[in-house]
C-alpha cells in the first residue's frame, strides 16, 4: 500500500487563502444581490418611502345606468389605488363602463273611425327606462264620401234638418243635424213721444216668416224740454228775482221765481295783537256788505315784557326814552318823557344803563312824562314800575291802549286827562284793592268796586269818572312803593 502523502505546510496555507478568498466572494455577491432586491424593490413602489394608510373600497358591478368599479385599496397620504393592501400593484384606473341597456319593445296599436290608437313603446328590460314612448294617434274620423252628405230634411228658422252619408272607410251611416237657421230679424220702426203726443218703441219681426219677435211699447209724452234758466231780474239778499227757461221742443216759455239769497253772514273778528286793536263778534254779509252785527272792540294786549324784550312777539323796548337817575340810597331809575324816541307804540324798559350809573330798574314814571305826546297809539308798562306821576300821559290824543305791569301800585291824578282815544287799561297784576282819592292826606280813599278785569270799563273809569283822582293799592304807602300825587 502506498503511503499516504500528507500536505505540506505550505500547502495548507494556500488552500486556507483561497477559501476564504471564495467567502469573500460570495458575501460580497450576496451584498450585491440584496442591493439590488431593494433597488428593484423600491422601482416597483415609484418614489413611494411613506408608509400607507390603506382604504378599502369593495367592487360595485356596473348597470345600465352607472359605471362600476373592481375591488382596490386606497392610500390616503399618496393618494394612489392599489390592487392589494399592501400596495404591491398600483391601478390607474379602477372604473367598469356602463352596460347597455337590454331593449324590449311593446307593440302599438291602429287608430279607428271611432277609436284611438297608439305607437309601440320601447323600454329597457334591467332598469325600466323608458326608451321610446308611446304616443296616442287620435281616431281617424269617418271619410265622408266624395259625394259628401245628402239632405233629407232642410232646417228652418226655429226647427233642426238633417243631412246623412255613408263612410267611405267603415261604411256606417252618419247622421248630422242642420242647424236651425234662426229668425231673421228686422226692425219695425216706431214714432218717438214727444211733449204734446205720446209714441212708440221700435218693434222686431221675422222678414223670413214674419213672426213678429217684439211689439213696440207705448211712450208716454215727455216732459216740456226746458233749457237753462235764464235770469231776467236777479235775486239779492232780500229781493227775490225772475227767470225764465223756454222748451227746445215746442217753445212753451216757464216763468220761475228765483228765491232771496239771505245774507252770507262772515266773521270779521280780528285777534287783538300786542300793539293793534282787534275786534269781537262783528258780523257782515259777505255777499252785500251789510253789518249784521256791529261787535266790540278789543283793546291791543298790550307788551308783556322781561328782560327789555317782549315775551309774546318780536318787539323790543323803545330806544331814546329820557330817564333820570333817582339819586337817593335805592338805586333805580325814573322815566322823564319821550326823549328822542320816535316810536308809536311805546315799551318801557324793564332796566336801564346810562352809561355813567350802571344798568338797574326802572321803577317811575315822572309827572308829566308823555303830557301831549299825541303819536303815542300804546304803551306797555314793565312789572318793574310801581309808581306813576301826575299827568304822566295827559292830552296823548292818540293813545289807544295801556298795559300796566303787575307791580305797578300808584297813579297820579289826571294820568289819563284828555286821553280821548283810550279804550283800554289792562291791569297785568291784580285788580282787587284798588282806591281813588282827591285828596293827598286822604290815607284811606275810595274802593274801586266796578270792574277793572275788562279793559275797556277801566279806560272809561280812568277817562270819566275818576279822571281827576289818584289811585293807588291799599297799603302802598305802607310797603314803601314810590306815591307820586
Amino acid at each position: 500500500m502506498a503511503e499516504e502523502q500528507m500536505p505540506s505546510e505550505g500547502g495548507a496555507s494556500e488552500g486556507s487563502r483561497q477559501n476564504k478568498k471564495k467567502i469573500i466572494i460570495g458575501v460580497s455577491i450576496v451584498v450585491a444581490l440584496i442591493v439590488i432586491f431593494i433597488v428593484i424593490l423600491l422601482l416597483l413602489l415609484g418614489s413611494c418611502t411613506h408608509h400607507h394608510t390603506m382604504v378599502y373600497h369593495p367592487a360595485v358591478s356596473p348597470t345600465c345606468e352607472s359605471t362600476g368599479s373592481v375591488q382596490y385599496w386606497h392610500c390616503e397620504e399618496c393618494g394612489n389605488d392599489y390592487i392589494d393592501e399592501e400596495g404591491s400593484e398600483r391601478i390607474e384606473d379602477v372604473t367598469i363602463d356602463m352596460l347597455p341597456h337590454i331593449e324590449v319593445t311593446e307593440a302599438g296599436k291602429a287608430a279607428t273611425c271611432t277609436e284611438e290608437g297608439y305607437t309601440e313603446r320601447k323600454y329597457c328590460r334591467s332598469c325600466g327606462e323608458e326608451i321610446a314612448a308611446r304616443e296616442v294617434i287620435p281616431a281617424l274620423g269617418h271619410e265622408i264620401p266624395e259625394g259628401g252628405f245628402s239632405v233629407v230634411k232642410e232646417a228652418g228658422c226655429t226647427e233642426e234638418g238633417l243631412e246623412t252619408c255613408v263612410c267611405a272607410r267603415c261604411g256606417d251611416t252618419i247622421e248630422r243635424t242642420i242647424p236651425a237657421k234662426g229668425h231673421t230679424e228686422e226692425i219695425v220702426p216706431g214714432t218717438p213721444a214727444t211733449c204734446t203726443a205720446e209714441g212708440k218703441s221700435d218693434g222686431i219681426r221675422c222678414s223670413v216668416c214674419g213672426e213678429v219677435l217684439k211689439e213696440g211699447e207705448t211712450i208716454p209724452k215727455t216732459a216740456h224740454r226746458y233749457g237753462e234758466t235764464v235770469v231776467k231780474v236777479s235775486a239779492g239778499c232780500n229781493s227775490t228775482g225772475v227767470g225764465e227757461r223756454v222748451c227746445g221742443f215746442c217753445g212753451d216759455v216757464k216763468r220761475e221765481m228765483i228765491p232771496a239769497l239771505g245774507h252770507d253772514p262772515v266773521s270779521e273778528d280780528v285777534p287783538a295783537t300786542c300793539e293793534t286793536s282787534g275786534r269781537k263778534g262783528r258780523v257782515v254779509c259777505g255777499r252785500c256788505g251789510e253789518v249784521l252785527e256791529e261787535g266790540e272792540i278789543v283793546p291791543p294786549l298790550g307788551h308783556e315784557i322781561v328782560g327789555n324784550e317782549c315775551i309774546n312777539c318780536p318787539a323790543t323796548a323803545s330806544e331814546g326814552l329820557e330817564f333820570k337817575w333817582s339819586n337817593n340810597s335805592e338805586e333805580y331809575y325814573m322815566l322823564a318823557g319821550i326823549g328822542t324816541c320816535t316810536d308809536t307804540h311805546i315799551l318801557v324798559p324793564d332796566v336801564y344803563d346810562d352809561g355813567v350809573n350802571g344798568e338797574h330798574p326802572v321803577k317811575s314814571i315822572l309827572n308829566s312824562a308823555f303830557e301831549g305826546c299825541t303819536s303815542i297809539i300804546t304803551i306797555s308798562i314793565p312789572h318793574s314800575i310801581n309808581g306813576i306821576g301826575v299827568s304822566a300821559f295827559a292830552d296823548c290824543t292818540a293813545l289807544v291802549s295801556v298795559t300796566l305791569g303787575e307791580n305797578v301800585r300808584t297813579l297820579g291824578a289826571l294820568v289819563f286827562e284828555n286821553c280821548s282815544s283810550l279804550i283800554g287799561v289792562r291791569f297785568k297784576g291784580s285788580t282787587e284793592y284798588w282806591n281813588v282819592r282827591n285828596d293827598p292826606a286822604d290815607s284811606e280813599g275810595i274802593r274801586v268796586t266796578d270792574s277793572l278785569d275788562d279793559p275797556a270799563e277801566a279806560a272809561e273809569l280812568f277817562t270819566g269818572k275818576y279822571v281827576t283822582y289818584s289811585w293807588f293799592i291799599s297799603g302802598s304807602r305802607r310797603s314803601g312803593y314810590l306815591f307820586l300825587d
